[in-house]
C-alpha cells in the first residue's frame, strides 16, 4: 500500500512537470533579426491578402522583437507597413508608438543617423515631432550607431504612404 502511494506521488509529479513543459513557452529558435524579419514578411502577406488583424498582430509582434535588440531601422519598416496598413486621415496611433519606440532605440544606440530617420518618418507622416526627435542628438554622436553593422540589413523607412 505504501509503495503504490509513492509511486503514484512520483507519477503525478512526472506526470505535472511533464505538462508544464508543453504548456510552457515555447523555444525560441533563430535570431531576434531573424525573428522579426519573418514576422514582418507574414504581416505583408497578410495585408496583401487582405487580412488586415492578421497582418496587424504580426506587425506588432514583429515590432516587439525589433524593439528588444534596438533595431531601430526594423521599427521604421515596421511603422511603414503599418501606416500602409491603417484607413485613417493622419498617422495610425501604432505606427506612431512603433516610431517613438524606434526613437528610443536610436538615441539607446546613440546613432544620430537613426535620429535623423525617426525624424523623416515622423514627418512623412504629418506629425510635428520631427524636431523633437533631431533636438535629442548630441554633437558627440557618431553619424551612425553603435551598432550599425548590425542593423544594415532593415531599410529606413520610405517617404509618404
Amino acid at each position: 500500500m505504501k509503495n503504490t502511494a509513492s509511486t503514484m506521488a512520483v507519477l503525478a509529479l512526472i506526470a505535472v512537470g511533464l505538462l508544464i513543459v508543453w504548456i510552457g513557452t515555447p523555444m525560441i529558435r533563430g535570431s531576434r533579426d531573424e525573428q522579426w524579419k519573418a514576422l514582418f514578411a507574414e504581416g505583408e502577406r497578410a495585408r496583401e491578402s487582405g487580412d488586415r488583424y492578421r497582418a496587424l498582430e504580426m506587425y506588432m509582434h514583429s515590432a516587439r522583437i525589433a524593439s528588444s535588440i534596438d533595431d531601430w531601422r526594423g521599427e521604421l519598416k515596421i511603422a511603414c507597413g503599418l501606416e500602409k496598413l491603417g484607413t485613417t486621415e493622419g498617422p495610425s496611433l501604432n505606427g506612431f508608438n512603433v516610431i517613438a519606440s524606434a526613437m528610443d532605440s536610436a538615441e539607446r544606440q546613440k546613432s544620430a543617423e537613426g535620429m535623423k530617420a525617426v525624424a523623416d518618418a515622423f514627418t512623412s507622416l504629418g506629425a510635428t515631432y520631427a524636431s523633437f526627435a533631431l533636438s535629442r542628438v548630441r554633437e558627440d554622436w557618431p553619424e551612425s550607431g553603435a551598432n550599425a553593422e548590425q542593423q544594415k540589413s532593415a531599410a529606413p523607412i520610405p517617404p509618404g504612404r
